[in-house]
């Protein structure tokens, strides 16, 4: 039987796994999507969800938000919280990209501009723009530079010509830690690996408007369920 058959529907956009589903869980689970991303939605996310119910401490639900899919122990776009008394921290649930950052560069190409050399530009782009498990960048850290990073945070990466002054205007702190050693693979192995996103400027616009309009609703629904 597929575990959806389980899944009970609360209402528009929320769908429940009862914590009957399996004897371990302590909470229900909770997947805020409509019905399409429902239908959609892999099987071994539902599980993830299920197996973050059965954490110690963990309170009110175990939450899979519309972004969810398959991750590590956590999905992508999960949510536990866990008290402080009696609970538990999860790497899984922390984020092992917890380095990461995003940054969003306009060009002014349109779609007409793009389309003739889509295949070629994708290609150069995972070429050029490392992404995924395993993946490695060009640029790799030498131990004695971790303290110039650490010190001197995105002005470094800047002077490295990894950025422009003006992006220094929009960063909190300027991303400078007061931590040693552990972030080396982070800045060396996972340095500019990306999750890539191109939006042709006709569709720009409209994509946004909707994109956002979307999770609005979506976390409406959850504030009611978590207040």
């Amino acid at each position: 039987m597929s575990v959806k058959e389980e899944i009970i529907k609360v209402r528009d956009n929320v769908w429940e796994i009862p914590s009957s589903y399996k004897s371990q869980m302590r909470v229900p689970g909770r997947l805020y999507l409509d019905d399409n991303s429902f239908e959609n939605l892999d099987e071994g996310s539902i599980e993830q969800v299920a197996n973050v119910a059965c954490l110690p401490g963990i309170q009110k639900y175990s939450i899979g938000l519309p972004d969810i899919h398959f991750g590590y122990g956590f999905t992508i776009g999960g949510v536990g919280a866990t008290s402080t008394r009696n609970g538990v921290i999860s790497p899984g649930g922390v984020g092992f990209d917890i380095n990461c950052g995003v940054k969003m560069i306009r060009t002014n190409l349109t779609q007409d501009d793009i389309k003739p050399q889509i295949k070629e530009l994708t290609e150069t782009l995972f070429k050029n723009i490392p992404s995924g498990v395993g993946s490695k960048g060009k640029f790799h850290l030498k131990e004695n530079q971790v303290d110039d990073v650490l010190k001197y945070g995105a002005e470094w990466a800047v002077d490295q010509d990894f950025g422009w002054d003006d992006d220094l205007k929009f960063l909190e702190e300027k991303l400078r830690e007061n931590t040693n050693g552990m972030g080396i693979p982070h800045v060396d192995g996972e340095f500019l690996k990306n999750l890539l996103f191109l939006i042709p400027d006709k569709e720009e616009q409209k994509f946004i408007s909707n994109f956002l309009d979307d999770r609005i609703e979506k976390i409406d629904d959850i504030l009611k369920d978590i207040n």
